[in-house]
């Protein structure tokens, strides 16, 4: 990071530790960390049976009407 004059780090915030020596050296450094967090998820259509999940992909699928 010093030896290309990185002053500011940018991340996303994934809540796992493959980032952990990466934020690690960004501190020690001094380097100014922004952490970008995830969007919500979106709500999420819920069926009870395979046939449901069927007739659900068939109306919504980009395909359709092909």
């Amino acid at each position: 990071m010093q030896a290309h004059g990185i002053t500011h780090l940018v991340a996303k915030n994934s809540g796992g530790a493959g980032a952990a020596a990466k934020l690690q050296a960004a501190r020690d450094l001094g380097v100014r960390v922004v952490l970008i967090d995830r969007p919500e998820a979106p709500d999420r259509p819920q069926v009870a049976t395979p046939d449901q999940a069927l007739d659900w992909l068939h109306q919504t699928a980009p395909w359709r009407g092909v």
